[in-house]
Order: C-alpha cells, then sequence, then structure tokens
C-alpha cells in the first residue's frame, strides 16, 4: 500500500500557504511514493444521508418514492459493503467524483469522511472532489414526520476542511478560484482533481445548479500543472463530476459541462485521453469520436469520458480503474457492491440485505414501473398495452444502467411492445427507449487503453 507520510508531516497550513503563492511547488522539493502500477476504485454519486437526518416517516417515504430511484434507506449498509470490499480487495487508491452527500447536508459528510477515515486506516488512499448536490445546497434537509425541515449546509471551506485528508491536505497544487487540486499519489501518476461545479449560484436559484463548467482562470493552471507533470514524466488522470462528452442524446444539457467544446480542445492539446466522471447516475463509456460523426476513429486523437454508475442506484456498482506505468495503459471495468456478503459476515438480519441483489433490482424495477406506468396512463393506452410497454421498459432499462449491452436486441426491435413505442406521440419516455437500443458501438462496462503512442514524453522518462 502506498504511504502518506511525507505529505502529512508538512502540515496544511504550511502546504496551503505555499500552494496559493506559487500554484504548484518545485519540482526538486518534491517526494514522491515510487510505487508504478495502481489500483484504483472509482465511486460516485454516493449521495449519502446520513441515517439521524430521517426517522423514515411520511415526508422521507415520500421523498423516496417520488425521487430519482436512490436507495437512500440502505445507502449507510451500502457503503458499509463498500468498505467491506475495500478491506477485502485493497486496492491503492479510491477516487471519489462528487456528489457525495445526498443534498449537501453537513452531518452526512461529517459521516463520509469517518467511513473514508476507515478506508484510509486499512492503506486505501481517498481523494475526493465535490458534485453539484454537495456544496451550499438549498435543499440540505432532515425528515421529521410528514415535514421536510432545513438541515445546515457546507461551504467550500467547509467541504476542503472535512475532507482535508482525502485530498486537500496532500495536494501538490490547488486552483485559486475553485476547490480543484492536482495529486500525486505516486512517482508516475498525477490526479487531476477539478470543481466543475457551479454551486455559486444555487442561493439565487433556490436549488442546486446542475450544470458545470470548467472557467478560464482554471484552465491556465491546469495547463501550467500538467505540464509540470509531463515534464517529470508523469501521466495524468482528469477527474470531475460532470460530463465532458455526452453519454445520451437525451442528457446533455445539465450534464455535460457548458465549454465541453472548449475543454475538450485544451485536453487534446495537452495529450489527457481519459477523463473519469459521475452525474448521469449510469455506466456509460464515450468516446470523442462518437461526437464527430463524419471523422474517423482512427483520425481523431483518443479522448474518453468514463461516467461511472452512481452508488447510490442499482446495480450499486463501481469502477475499477488499473494503471500499468510499464506498458503505459488504462484497464476498466465495473464490479458490484457485495452488499450480501457484508450482511452475511456482519450478522445482520435483514432479508433484503442478505438478498441484496434481488431486493435492490426490484426495488429499482418498481420504481421505473410507477414512473412508465403514470406516463402512459395519461396518455389513454388500454391495460394490457400499458403493461407489455412498462415491461419492456423495466427490463431495457435495468440493462442499460449497468452497462450492459442490450441482450437480443434484434428480437427486441422486431416486438409488439417496442413497435408500440416508437408508434406513441413525441415523449421524454419514447426518445429514452428508442436511444437505449441503438447499436453499441463499445462496451459500457469495461475499456482497455493503451497510452502508448500518447505523451510519449512522459512515457519514456
Amino acid at each position: 500500500m502506498i504511504k502518506r507520510s511525507y505529505f502529512r508531516k508538512l502540515g496544511a497550513g504550511m502546504l496551503a500557504l505555499s500552494l496559493i503563492l506559487s500554484g504548484c511547488s518545485k519540482p526538486e522539493q518534491r517526494h514522491y511514493p515510487a510505487q508504478g502500477s495502481v489500483t484504483a476504485f472509482v465511486a460516485t454519486d454516493t449521495h449519502y444521508l446520513a441515517p439521524s437526518l430521517t426517522d423514515d416517516g411520511a415526508a422521507f417515504r415520500k421523498y423516496v418514492d417520488t425521487g430519482d430511484s436512490k436507495q437512500l434507506e440502505r445507502i449507510k449498509a451500502i457503503m458499509q459493503a463498500f468498505v467491506h470490499d475495500i478491506k477485502a480487495k485493497k486496492p491503492d487508491l479510491l477516487i471519489v467524483s462528487g456528489d457525495i452527500s445526498n443534498n449537501g447536508e453537513k452531518q452526512s459528510h461529517v459521516e463520509m469522511a469517518k467511513l473514508f477515515q476507515e478506508i484510509e486506516d486499512q492503506g486505501t488512499q481517498v481523494y475526493v472532489i465535490p458534485g453539484n448536490h454537495d456544496i451550499l445546497n438549498p435543499w440540505s434537509s432532515q425528515f421529521q414526520g410528514d415535514k421536510q425541515v432545513k438541515a445546515d449546509p457546507v461551504t467550500p471551506d467547509q467541504f476542503a476542511d472535512i475532507y482535508g485528508a482525502f485530498g486537500y491536505q496532500e495536494a501538490i497544487a490547488r486552483d485559486r478560484k475553485t476547490l480543484s487540486y492536482m495529486a500525486a499519489p505516486t512517482k508516475k501518476l498525477r490526479l487531476l482533481m477539478l470543481d466543475t461545479n457551479l454551486y455559486q449560484s444555487n442561493e439565487r436559484l433556490r436549488r442546486p445548479e446542475t450544470g458545470g463548467i470548467i472557467p478560464s482562470s482554471t484552465q491556465r493552471w491546469i495547463r501550467n500543472v500538467v505540464k509540470e507533470a509531463e515534464q517529470e514524466g508523469a501521466q495524468v488522470l482528469v477527474v470531475m463530476h460532470h460530463n465532458l462528452l455526452p453519454h445520451s442524446e437525451l442528457s446533455e444539457e445539465g450534464y455535460q459541462i457548458k465549454n465541453s467544446k472548449e475543454i475538450t480542445e485544451l485536453f487534446q492539446e495537452l495529450q489527457l485521453p481519459l477523463v473519469i466522471s459521475g452525474h448521469v447516475h449510469l455506466q456509460h463509456i464515450a468516446a470523442l469520436e462518437d461526437t464527430s460523426p463524419t471523422a474517423h476513429a482512427e483520425s481523431v486523437e483518443p479522448l474518453y469520458d468514463v461516467a461511472t454508475s452512481a452508488l447510490s442506484v442499482y446495480p450499486h456498482q463501481y469502477g475499477v480503474l488499473k494503471y500499468d506505468s510499464d506498458a503505459p495503459s488504462w484497464d476498466y471495468s465495473t464490479a458490484p457492491v457485495k452488499v450480501e456478503e457484508w450482511a452475511s459476515e456482519a450478522g445482520v438480519q435483514d432479508e433484503d440485505l442478505l438478498d441484496f441483489q434481488n431486493s435492490a433490482r426490484q426495488f429499482f424495477n418498481d420504481f421505473t414501473r410507477r414512473l412508465v406506468k403514470k406516463e402512459l396512463m395519461n396518455a389513454h393506452y388500454s391495460y394490457d398495452d400499458i403493461h407489455v410497454m412498462t415491461e419492456f421498459f423495466v427490463n431495457v432499462n435495468n440493462q442499460y444502467f449497468a452497462g450492459k449491452e442490450i441482450a437480443h436486441r434484434d428480437q427486441l426491435i422486431l416486438s409488439d411492445a417496442y413497435h408500440l413505442w416508437t408508434s406513441a406521440e413525441p415523449s421524454y419516455l419514447k426518445g429514452y427507449i428508442v436511444s437505449m437500443l441503438q447499436p453499441y458501438k463499445r462496451s459500457h462496462d469495461r475499456l482497455t487503453l493503451s497510452l502508448s503512442h500518447i505523451n510519449t514524453n512522459a512515457a519514456s522518462q
């Protein structure tokens, strides 16, 4: 396991001062862990809600039932099981790409920091960035009976303080305008952790701003720290909450950063081929050539945006990212949280946790059914047609969210249920089901990316 003792001994105050003054410290003053190949777990959109903020009353039940399929009532168990997985598999790093809390509640952040400390105590380094729900969130709430009342949110400074031990204190460079930072878990690897959020607008909007951006001042900072990493022969992994590339024809607005074209060109120029993101809650891998229909894949510089599933949403999976510094290459895959294994070993009596994959799938499917049936009933379909169309949608959506190739796609698009959907009046759900059944250009739960022809200066030093 990689040790962090060097960074901790520096002292948070002295380090913060030096970073503010210089942007980044001098290369000859740094001492990096020498480990080459690294395994990182990638988690996003945990949306943790501290149990003390809910009494499981009417207001909370309504919030869950009308939400977006997050397993909030079981999120503590899911996180405990995730910690159990990390202890068993011992990855070098845990990278968390935002929306750590449900809606920015201070108590939720404090409890997540305790879980991260438990992970670090086992030898796995934790690095976090905020998501659009995490900071200055007007929706920060607790639930009491039939009432939803305000809970304490956190400011940017409080976020960096609560999670100081998980990236901010040992950052080798900090952006002056945002909570972005550069970390160096090993000599040959840098983590460019980007705060893409617009939480300054939340109070005016009275809601968390969905969209994100990388401002020009942060772009200048990125150029400096990436060029320095190249000079030191280190590969740079970009991590941010918002998406760089579109992951669905229906989910660009509010999900991609607002200046995605500008940042795409910047990352191409700096030879940054891999971005790890979240935000959309589904498992999906987008490539730059997908957005350039007239370009041939071999003529486009490799650039991938890997959006990992929300840990709080079925199938409750995380990314496993391996960096081989000798090849050099990246390998990404997914793995489900083994809730059943943790529950059995912990002596948990809850049958839903002991059979979690089935109960979680049922929860997700039931949520989807309610959503689709409500839409279709307003369109005045017959009971039989509503049933057929709903079950078709549930089956496809179940696979799509996990990033899996849709099984028997050719037969599905010839089915009566699909004909009913394509014959329906235009709607979001119709567009969604059609987009889900488009042929996959690649696997969305696995990626191998060779870096042999990328950033050759860094790879050879």
